[in-house]
C-alpha cells in the first residue's frame, strides 16, 4: 500500500465525518433549545409553507372566538335592556288595569297617571341611551355584522339584526307616546315650517324658539299640545342637526333632506301623530292596555331573537374551538420538536463527534510512519 505525506485521505475522511456529526449536533441542540423542529426554511421548506397557512387559520380563529364572545355580550346587553323595558311595561299595565276600575276618582287616576308618565319617560331614556361600545342597541336598528371565521367569505360572517324602538312604527314607541292629543293642526305645523329655518340658521335663537313654543302651546283642533311643546322643539333641532330639512308645512322635505329614514321617522313621531297614551281616564286606561299588550309582544319577539342569536354564537364558539384544536395539533406535528426522538439524535451525534475527533487524531498520526522508512 502506498504511503503519502502531502495527501492524508484518512484525515480528510475523518474531518468530513466530524463536520457531519457537528452539523447534526448543532441541529439537535437548536431544536431542543427552541422547541421547534423547523427553525428555518432549510429545515423543511414544504412543511414551513404548510404550517404558515395553518398558523394564519389558527390565529384568525382565535380572534374569531373573541368576536363571537363580543357578539354574545352585544346581544346580552340588548336583551337586558329589553327585559327592563318589559318589566316597566308590566308595571304600566298594572296601573292601567287599576285606573280602568270604576271605583277610582279623577284625582286617584291622576295620581296613577303621574307614575305612568314617569315610567314612559324611563322607557324612552333606556331606549335612547342603552349602548354597547358606543353603539346604540335599541335606538339605531342597524344590523351588526360579526366576523366569526378566519376567511372573507359570507360563511365567515353572521348578522344580528338590530331593533329600533324609537321608530313611529314601533309598538313600544306607541306605548310611551306622552302627547296629550291627536295630531298637530295645520297652523301648528306651519309654525314649525316657519321657524325651522331660523332655528337651523341659529339653534340658539331664543326668539324663534320661544315663538315656536308659544305657537305649539296653543290648543289645536281637538288637540292640546302644551305638554309636549318642548319635546317638539327639541325634535326640530335634533332633526335639523342630523341633516333633516323641514318643509313650509312642517313636514319632512324629502327632496332636500339628508337625514336617515330612522331620523325622519323619529321627527314625525315627535309631532304626536297618534293619540297620547295616558291613564287619566277609564277609556285612556283601556287604550293603554291595548298599546302595552302590543309593546310587550314586540319585546318578547325581540328577546327571542336575541336569545336565538346568543345560542347560535355559543355554537359558533364550540365549533371554532374544535377546529382550532385540530389545526393547532396539525401545525404542532409539523413545527414542534419531538423531544424523545431529538434527544436520541443528540446522544448519537455527541458519540459520533467524539469518535470522529478521536479518529481524526489517529489519522493525523499516520504520516509519521514514513519517518521509519527514511531512517
Amino acid at each position: 500500500m502506498a504511503s503519502y505525506i502531502n495527501t492524508n485521505l484518512s484525515s480528510m475522511q475523518a474531518q468530513r465525518s466530524l463536520s457531519t456529526s457537528q452539523a447534526s449536533l448543532t441541529t439537535s441542540i437548536q431544536r431542543l433549545s427552541s422547541g421547534m423542529r423547523v427553525n428555518g426554511a432549510k429545515d423543511d421548506a414544504a412543511g414551513l409553507a404548510i404550517a404558515t397557512g395553518m398558523d394564519k387559520t389558527v390565529r384568525g380563529q382565535t380572534v374569531a372566538m373573541r368576536n363571537a364572545n363580543d357578539a354574545i355580550s352585544f346581544s346580552q346587553t340588548t336583551e337586558g335592556a329589553l327585559g327592563k323595558i318589559g318589566d316597566t311595561l308590566q308595571r304600566m299595565r298594572e296601573l292601567s288595569v287599576q285606573s280602568a276600575n270604576g271605583t277610582n276618582s279623577a284625582d286617584q287616576r291622576g295620581a296613577m297617571n303621574t307614575e305612568f308618565k314617569q315610567l314612559q319617560k324611563e322607557i324612552g331614556r333606556v331606549t335612547e341611551n342603552t349602548e354597547f361600545n358606543g353603539i346604540k342597541v335599541l335606538g339605531d336598528g342597524a344590523k351588526q355584522t360579526f366576523q366569526i371565521g378566519s376567511g372573507t367569505s359570507a360563511d365567515n360572517q353572521i348578522d344580528i339584526n338590530g331593533t329600533d324602538l324609537t321608530l313611529a312604527s314601533s309598538d313600544v314607541s306607541k306605548s310611551i307616546n306622552t302627547g296629550n292629543g291627536t295630531a298637530l293642526d295645520a297652523d301648528q305645523k306651519t309654525a314649525i315650517g316657519t321657524y325651522a329655518a331660523a332655528i337651523a340658521a341659529d339653534p340658539t335663537d331664543a326668539t324663534a324658539l320661544s315663538t315656536l313654543k308659544t305657537a305649539l302651546a296653543v290648543p289645536g283642533t281637538g288637540a292640546d299640545q302644551s305638554g309636549s311643546a318642548d319635546e317638539i322643539v327639541a325634535a326640530v333641532k335634533d332633526f335639523q342637526a342630523a341633516g333633516g330639512a323641514i318643509a313650509a308645512d312642517g313636514t319632512v322635505d324629502t327632496a332636500t333632506s339628508t337625514a336617515s329614514t330612522a331620523q325622519a321617522d323619529k321627527f314625525t313621531a315627535a309631532l304626536k301623530t297618534e293619540d297620547g297614551v295616558n291613564i287619566s281616564t277609564a277609556a285612556g286606561a283601556s287604550n293603554a292596555m291595548d298599546k302595552i299588550d302590543a309593546a310587550l309582544k314586540q319585546i318578547n319577539t325581540e328577546q327571542t331573537t336575541q336569545g336565538a342569536a346568543q345560542n347560535r354564537m355559543s355554537s359558533v364558539i364550540s365549533t371554532l374551538q374544535v377546529s382550532n384544536e385540530n389545526q393547532t395539533a396539525a401545525r404542532s406535528r409539523i413545527m414542534d420538536t419531538d423531544f424523545a426522538s431529538e434527544t436520541a439524535n443528540l446522544a448519537r451525534s455527541q458519540i459520533l463527534q467524539q469518535a470522529s475527533t478521536a479518529m481524526l487524531g489517529q489519522a493525523n498520526q499516520l504520516p509519521n510512519g514514513v519517518m521509519r522508512l527514511l531512517g
